[in-house]
């Protein structure tokens, strides 16, 4: 099967999902993990990282957006067969090999919705903090030349703090393990990352001004055939420099949020 979804023949991985779809058809949910995994093991087991990895390489690589939405659903559902600690530890574990940014949004993603699914396991919603702020560090890394090439996996990772802060009646309570340091540390972190985003929207701000300016100099001119190659141009230009303008506001709300629900749950 890993071999399969592997392949580099579109007809060969198709077989390859649908021996997946099988499979996880024949598990009844949240029953996997408990037998397979020998307790505190670290990595887990290969056979499903394997899996894990070549449908998420499939993913990452498949033109066709309706056989990647196809091959992540497969996965995902997958991941409902295992136990919330043991879905919790291999997605924890392929989060941090993962070197894909839009990937790794999607898994954070996976983990918010697992630690809505709160129980007696403590360790794991624990857990969760950590991987976020693990997340987040890389991605701190990362985004040395563009902060526009991480803001997935930012907004995934203050979704998923903003959910475990909301879940915590008190700080006292920290089921999370978020406090103290998300009281005092990592809030000068958000405060730091908002004056970035927030300095990013206005120098971009600055440029589609720029930009605006030069597109009506151009409608105003008669430049032949060379004036409508250059007006298309900058058009192309002002549309991508609204849409990252558009994403950066999204981050700078969304930092806003936690930051706010932080200060709020500290008094």
């Amino acid at each position: 099967m890993i071999a399969t979804i592997s392949h580099t023949s579109i007809a060969v991985t198709d077989k390859g999902i649908e021996l997946l779809s099988m499979l996880v058809d024949r598990i009844p949910k949240r029953t996997m993990g408990k037998q397979e995994w020998a307790k505190d093991q670290r990595p887990p087991p290969m056979h499903w990282m394997a899996v894990s990895q070549a449908c998420i390489n499939f993913v990452v690589k498949c033109p066709d957006p309706m056989r990647r939405a196809h091959c992540w659903k497969k996965w995902i559902s997958m991941l409902n067969a295992f136990s919330y600690t043991h879905e919790f530890l291999l997605t924890k574990h392929i989060v941090q090999m993962c070197p894909h940014n839009n990937v790794v949004a999607m898994l954070v993603d996976v983990l918010g919705r697992n630690c809505m699914f709160r129980n007696t396991e403590l360790n794991r919603l624990k857990w969760t903090n950590d991987v976020i702020w693990s997340v987040w560090d890389r991605a701190a890394l990362d985004n040395a030349t563009d902060l526009f090439e991480v803001a997935e996996v930012y907004t995934s990772c203050m979704t998923t703090l903003r959910t475990c802060l909301m879940f915590e009646s008190t700080k006292d309570v920290n089921m999370y393990g978020l406090w103290p340091s998300i009281g005092k540390g990592r809030l000068d972190c958000l405060q730091t990352f908002w004056n970035q985003v927030h300095a990013k929207i206005e120098a971009r701000s600055c440029d589609k001004k720029e930009v605006d300016r030069e597109l009506l100099e151009v409608q105003d001119g008669s430049g032949g055939s060379s004036g409508s190659r250059t007006k298309q141009r900058l058009a192309a230009r002002l549309e991508g420099m609204r849409e990252e303008i558009s994403r950066l506001c999204i981050m700078e709300h969304n930092t806003g949020m936690v930051m706010e629900l932080i200060h709020e749950k500290k008094e």
